[in-house]
């Protein structure tokens, strides 16, 4: 938390009793939540591909940030690892249900937004 704004990095982490209570303590103006990495991985010992679900799906990244009653919602990790995929803009219907997040933020690797 800071003077000015407050942010708030998930990690790897799903929805949890915790973010309610983190949600209740701090006005958090952008959280960063990781979301919707799921796709066909090689096995590490067979080689063979399996499908292999990550991180929130449209559902869990939505109730997670209504939780936090973030203002802004930056959604990660939809893009990073090869063979693992997601659209970030599946949320928008999910977060509409929701009174938070105000707002959803769509940032590709390498963009920059402003706290």
């Amino acid at each position: 938390e800071h003077d000015a704004r407050t942010f708030f990095h998930g990690g790897d982490a799903r929805p949890s009793d915790a973010f309610d209570d983190v949600g209740d303590r701090y006005d958090i103006d952008l959280g960063v939540l990781a979301f919707g990495s799921s796709g066909m991985i090689p096995d590490k010992e067979t080689g063979e591909p399996t499908y292999t679900k990550w991180y929130s799906d449209e559902n869990m990244a939505a109730e997670a940030a209504a939780q936090l009653e973030l203002d802004r919602l930056v959604p990660t990790h939809w893009d990073m690892w090869k063979g693992l995929t997601a659209d970030p803009c599946a949320l928008r219907p999910h977060v509409r249900s929701h009174p938070y997040p105000e707002r959803l933020e769509i940032l590709e690797i390498g963009d920059r937004t402003s706290l």
